[in-house]
């Protein structure tokens, strides 16, 4: 979708593959990046020995994730299709159902948190390796990066 958005509004996207070849090495790089966040909640879950509470997160995690993808699948195969007028409307409706989305999913991983009463330690571990040290560098790549 933020590939379609970049081409759309012309964007300088110059990859050097395109077509399958893109789209391939796009559905690759999100497959790793999903090995790396399951390999790393284990690792937390082992060392900590909260294994099943960190698979729980991570199941809530994927199960977010795949739930936006369907909500904003409409919008994506709409997109190309909608008058340039309303670009920034259907724009606002996706990063607005990323946040709620996001939002959704802290909740519910504080709520398996506390549910399983662990210590405030392993809350604020969390919190900072998986929630906001991401969040902190897409922040840094998108807004201070790129501007």
């Amino acid at each position: 979708f933020l590939y379609e958005v970049m081409v759309i509004m012309h964007v300088d996207v110059d990859m050097p593959v395109t077509g399958i070849l893109l789209s391939s090495a796009i559905v690759a790089s999100v497959m790793l990046f999903m090995v790396l966040k399951l390999l790393l909640h284990f690792l937390i879950g082992y060392v900590f020995e909260i294994f099943n509470v960190s698979y729980s997160i991570f199941l809530c995690k994927v199960l977010s994730v795949s739930i936006f993808g369907v909500c904003i699948l409409p919008l994506a195969v709409m997109f190309p299709y909608v008058n340039e007028g309303m670009y920034g409307i259907v724009l606002t409706v996706v990063a607005g159902a990323a946040v709620l989305m996001y939002l959704w999913r802290i909740l519910r991983v504080m709520r398996i948190i506390l549910r399983d009463y662990l210590s405030l330690f392993y809350s604020i571990l969390y919190l900072c390796t998986v929630e906001a040290i991401p969040m902190i560098c897409v922040y840094k790549i998108l807004i201070v990066e790129i501007a």
